[in-house]
């Protein structure tokens, strides 16, 4: 790869200028990513000799390529270091990083998540584990719920502790449909939506739903300014908004405001509407990276919790069809990482269509979920409601 290139050029210059003339650096021996440098940087001395006599003396001589690797090193000797050491020293850092955060992913999956063994071996027979298959034939995996619509119910049901990703362009309905859905569990819901911020632009969005009438001036009758405060008292007790200024809007802070909307409030779900609008804090790891990174996160935080998770995402540009309109957006098409596709548990595409939009069932990990396939919900501009097609 091109930076690995990078890396070792950098790598070599610092080496190739520190064997004759040493000085001191901010760099350590392993922020070295070549083994073999590694063991040249821990044993430069006062010049090329001394090198050459620390790495006899301990017998690596011959391992990090003998005198001849050592001479081609001395001609990428260069006046000036510091670039070289800042390349070496942020590709270390990013190592560090994706360690760390491997090692925290490993950790996340040892205690609620492994069944447990019957023995040292972690070997188990059914018998075993007799209860919990016992529990599975009387109560399923988890309950299942309805997100409202009679024509939907066999394609998607609701289930806390899943990660069900909605696809749609903007302007393609996803928030109205999401706030009718949250309306329709009737339970406690934390929302990060960005883009309908703030808070009484999402109340104006959500309210409508609730009276079934607009809430701004037009040429319908409008709510009251009773039914607003009825409504705002309503959702008081249900609803939790998260207000968190652009640049502290990286997963980890995100996460701590539904945990406290859960531990403090009773949430027993969470609303990303849209994923893009949370930032990447680690420029070191690429997009795709992060993203099964982000990913992860939130798994363990729904299951550690138990709560609904709904994450709305933005395709990358689509190119118009023939007739012009734009193509159903599928998995693939979300910006960023192929992350998408493997880890939600449903995956959902959206279309909006005059007067109706069209739910696209496009992946079901489990089959107690529902199963892929295309229903069409009638919306209402006027109060913002969506309906089964055709009085269903």
């Amino acid at each position: 790869m091109e930076t690995d290139k990078i890396l070792l050029e950098a790598e070599r210059c610092v080496l190739g200028t520190l064997i004759d003339s040493p000085r001191e650096t901010s760099l350590r021996v392993e922020d070295f990513y070549n083994k073999a440098h590694q063991i040249i940087f821990g044993n430069i001395n006062s010049n090329y000799l001394g090198l050459i006599s620390n790495l006899t003396n301990i017998n690596m001589l011959e391992r990090v390529g003998g005198e001849d690797y050592l001479m081609m090193l001395k001609t990428y000797a260069t006046s000036s270091i510091l670039p070289y050491v800042k390349i070496i020293k942020a590709h270390s850092k990013k190592r560090t990083k994706i360690k760390e955060l491997q090692e925290e992913l490993e950790a996340w999956s040892k205690p609620e998540f492994l069944p447990p063994a019957t023995d040292e071996s972690g070997i188990s027979d059914f018998k075993c584990d007799q209860e919990d298959i016992l529990d599975l034939y009387e109560n399923g995996f988890g309950q299942l719920e309805s997100f409202g619509y009679y024509t939907l119910d066999p394609h998607l049901k609701a289930r806390k502790g899943d990660i069900f990703v909605f696809n749609a362009s903007p302007k393609s309905g996803k928030t109205e449909l999401l706030a009718s859905f949250m309306l329709n569990l009737q339970k406690n819901f934390a929302i990060f939506s960005p883009e309908n911020a703030p808070t009484k632009r999402y109340a104006s969005i959500l309210f409508r739903k609730m009276v079934r009438a607009p809430f701004h001036k037009g040429f319908h009758e409008r709510m009251s300014q009773e039914d607003v405060i009825n409504c705002i008292n309503e959702a008081s007790s249900m609803y939790r908004f998260l207000n968190i200024i652009p640049a502290e809007r990286d997963i980890n802070t995100i996460l701590e405001k539904f945990q406290i909307c859960v531990d403090k409030y009773g949430s027993e779900g969470i609303i990303i509407d849209p994923f893009n609008k949370i930032i990447q804090e680690d420029t070191t790891l690429t997009e795709h990276h992060w993203i099964g990174i982000t990913l992860d996160k939130i798994e363990y935080f729904i299951k550690k919790n138990n709560v609904h998770c709904w994450i709305a995402v933005h395709p990358t540009k689509l190119k118009k069809q023939d007739d012009g309109s734009y193509p159903v957006p599928t998995p693939y098409d979300i910006s960023g990482s192929s992350y998408w596709y493997s880890k939600p548990d449903a995956l959902v595409a959206l279309k909006r269509q005059e007067g109706e939009v069209d739910i696209h069932i496009q992946d079901i990990r489990w089959s107690e979920l529902g199963e892929p396939g295309m229903v069409t919900l009638e919306f209402n501009k006027i109060n913002g409601t969506f309906g089964d097609k055709n009085g269903y």
